[in-house]
């Protein structure tokens, strides 16, 4: 993980990059598999938002926020089964049953192992520019939350199965590789995203310019002055497919006629993805 500061009177000052906080499941069971793991979640997502794009906008609507509530439901459904799993045995080691207690079978376990070590959650990241990567506890195929960060520049190298960006004031957010599913952001101020996904679902963000390559139209809700450009350059793997970045669907503006919570930004005023500083490209 590297981070650097601007180029300031005093010449480049450098300092150690912050430590984010890696949130791991505690541990993997039948409940992780059956209720609550990252897997779930993205495979929910993407449906909802597959089948968004088709459906009148109030419809549209309601499907996502039932995806919404059902991801609620999920998460509190697995803290219950995963307390309940494991019964302390009773009656010399016999539950009350009168059957010996048993673990979760071998492979259920290690599907349950491996969704639950791809859920990280990296939160609190502040100032320069910041490399998630699997050094950095961000491994290929990780399905990523970044929360509660400000005023910095960070750069996921992996290729993520999923993404969800929450609570971001002046950050920037360069995806270098493929999202495989969907990309949520919910609550964002000011920043700029670089990213290609099947579909960018972006909720109360505020001054956000969003660089998209998507397969599946966007969808924003509670947004303003949001600002749209194509994504330049594609990375590997994504080209080929499509980019319906400019058919945007606002789901806060049901009337006829242009939303004027989001606009195409000019090509003026439009980027490329940043290199990464020391000349390594993005």
């Amino acid at each position: 993980m590297r981070q650097r500061k601007g180029v300031g009177e005093g010449g480049v000052s450098r300092r150690p990059a912050p430590s984010p906080t890696l949130l791991f499941p505690p541990r993997a069971s039948d409940a992780d598999a059956l209720t609550g793991t990252a897997s779930t979640w993205a495979a929910l997502d993407s449906a909802a938002s597959a089948l968004a794009p088709a459906l009148a906008p109030r419809a549209a609507a309601s499907l996502l926020a039932a995806a919404a509530r059902l991801r609620a439901r999920l998460d509190g459904a697995r803290g219950a089964a995963t307390a309940a799993e494991f019964r302390l045995p009773e009656r010399g080691g016999r539950d009350e049953g009168g059957s010996a207690p048993t673990g979760p079978p071998p492979a259920a376990a290690a599907a349950a192992a491996a969704a639950a070590a791809a859920a990280v959650r990296v939160t609190g990241l502040t100032g320069g520019e910041i490399v998630l990567d699997a050094a950095a506890g961000v491994p290929p195929g990780a399905s990523l939350e970044l929360a509660d960060c400000s005023g910095a520049t960070v750069r996921v190298a992996s290729a993520l199965a999923a993404a969800r960006l929450e609570r971001l004031a002046d950050v920037t957010v360069i995806l270098e590789a493929p999202v495989a599913g969907g990309l949520v952001v919910d609550g964002w101020e000011r920043g700029t995203l670089f990213a290609a996904c099947h579909q960018a679902r972006l909720h109360a963000a505020t001054a956000l310019d969003a660089y998209l390559c998507v397969a599946a139209s966007p969808i924003l809700e509670d947004c303003t002055r949001v600002r749209l450009a194509p994504l330049v350059p594609v990375p590997e793997g994504a080209a080929g497919r499509g980019n319906a970045w400019a058919a945007a669907r606002d789901f806060g503006w049901p009337r006829a006629g242009p939303s004027p919570h989001w606009c195409v930004l000019p090509e003026a005023e439009r980027v490329t993805v940043p290199q990464r500083h020391g000349g390594g490209g993005a």
